[in-house]
C-alpha cells in the first residue's frame, strides 16, 4: 500500500488559480471509516463554493481563514482497499460511490464514512457513478419539486 500521493490542494479561498497538484501522505482511515481508491470524481457548485469560500456562513464548518481539508472533490467512485476500526474486513474490494461531507476526491485516496457508502454496480461506469451524490440528488429533487413523476 502507497504512504504518499498526488492530489490536487488549494490551501487558501479564492479561484482556481491557487490549486496545485502535491505529493501528500495517504489518509488513514478511522473509526466508522474506509480508505477508498479514487477511481473519478466529479466536480459541481459546491466544491467551488467551497473553495471560494463563499457563502461566508459556509467557513464555521469548513475552516475559518483556511479550508480545513484543502484537497476538495465531494462526489467520488471509488475501491475500497482498507478499513478502520469497527468497520467490516469484507468491504475491502468493493466498488462504491458516496459524498466526502468535507472533500477529497482530488487526490488518489480519500477516507468515507461506511454509513455515506453506496455499491456501484457493474453496469454503471466510475465516471458516471460520480455523478450522482450531489448533481444526481439535486437533479431528483427538481424532478420531485416539478412534480415529474
Amino acid at each position: 500500500m502507497a504512504t504518499t500521493m498526488s492530489a490536487w490542494r488549494n490551501d487558501q479561498y479564492g479561484s482556481a488559480s491557487g490549486t496545485r497538484q502535491e505529493v501528500v501522505p495517504v489518509p488513514q482511515p478511522g473509526v466508522g471509516e474506509v480508505l477508498l481508491r479514487i477511481r473519478a470524481t466529479a466536480l459541481n457548485a459546491a466544491d467551488v463554493r467551497v473553495m471560494l469560500g463563499d457563502p461566508l456562513l459556509v467557513r464555521p464548518v469548513f475552516g475559518m481563514r483556511r479550508p480545513k481539508q484543502p484537497i476538495r472533490g465531494i462526489d467520488v467512485a471509488g475501491l475500497v482497499v482498507a478499513v478502520g476500526e469497527n468497520v467490516d474486513k469484507s468491504l475491502i474490494g468493493d466498488e462504491v460511490f458516496v459524498e466526502l461531507v468535507s472533500g477529497g476526491g482530488l487526490g488518489e485516496y480519500a477516507v468515507a464514512r461506511t454509513g455515506r457508502l453506496v455499491a456501484r454496480p457493474d453496469t454503471l461506469a466510475p465516471e458516471v457513478a460520480a455523478t450522482l451524490p450531489i448533481s444526481g440528488g439535486s437533479a431528483v429533487q427538481a424532478l420531485d419539486v416539478a412534480g415529474v413523476r
